[in-house]
């Protein structure tokens, strides 16, 4: 069990160890960089939000989180801080969880960014656990931040808080083929007694492509611990191609407020992959 007294410097900490980290200051430039932006959701996106959500897993023990921000317009950044504040202390008590170098962690010059949180999942280190607690069933909200830094040292202004907490997996997700065009997905969720689930997303796309070649993709409401849904192929954004193997991505969506949480908006994320047969 960590002490109040132990959270309470922490913050502290990383706002000492960010001042400096060993770069040149007394460099000539003292314009900062401007303030990180996270990417935007757009309006024919199947995210509720692209700036942060759940990072897909294989395993419904894992908890991952993605980050999705613009590149800085200003070409000598050098690298982008994360930090991190549980919900119960607010976005200003933020404490770094990633130095991500260009052209060490990040490759220079992208118009995107992102970076996955992988957490803790051994529960050693409640400043970054992001499964839900393990006795009560309770999910655990994070605030992330960034700022970005140039080779004089220069630190931009704080990016603005973004809100995320991951919920339950689903689990026992498989595909089995039905009929000729028409392929299954099931799987079995149980809720978190503090989130109010809206919605699944169902996506299916190339595991060559990656989640940027969806060919089928269907929101579907349900609230049963065990559930079933029939992808019909034909129907399907591009034709599939018999002998490849795809992904099948679902996402467990909360987007109903409840109590005891600074935001509404929290999510899971599990695949599975599958060869078309036709």
């Amino acid at each position: 069990m960590i002490s109040v007294r132990r959270w309470l410097w922490i913050p502290f900490l990383a706002a000492a160890l960010l001042g400096g980290c060993g770069e040149d200051q007394t460099a000539g430039d003292d314009l900062p960089p401007s303030k990180p932006l996270w990417v935007a959701r757009s309006a024919d996106d199947m995210y509720p939000q692209r700036g942060i959500r759940a990072q897909p897993v294989s395993s419904d023990v894992q908890h991952h989180v993605r980050l999705e921000w613009y590149g800085n317009p200003e070409p000598d950044v050098s690298r982008y801080v994360i930090l991190q504040a549980p919900e119960e202390f607010g976005p200003l008590n933020g404490y770094a969880v990633a130095d991500l170098r260009i052209g060490v962690d990040l490759e220079a010059g992208q118009a995107q960014y992102a970076w996955v949180n992988v957490g803790n999942g051994t529960g050693g280190a409640p400043l970054d656990l992001l499964a839900p607690h393990p006795e009560t069933g309770f999910s655990r909200g994070y605030y992330w931040m960034i700022l970005a830094y140039d080779t004089a040292g220069n630190r931009s202004q704080i990016s603005d808080a973004q809100y995320y907490r991951l919920i339950n997996n689903p689990y026992d997700v498989f595909v089995r083929r039905d009929t000729a065009n028409v392929y299954a997905v099931n799987w079995n969720y149980q809720g978190n007694p503090d989130v109010l689930l809206s919605y699944y997303m169902i996506r299916v796309y190339g595991q060559a492509g990656g989640p940027d070649s969806v060919v089928w993709w269907q929101q579907a409401i349900r609230y049963e611990s065990s559930e079933t849904v029939y992808m019909d192929f034909s129907q399907s954004q591009a034709p599939l191609r018999a002998g490849q193997t795809y992904v099948c991505q679902l996402n467990a969506i909360s987007t109903r407020r409840t109590e005891g949480h600074a935001d509404s908006l929290a999510g899971a994320a599990m695949f599975t992959t599958f060869v078309y047969q036709n």
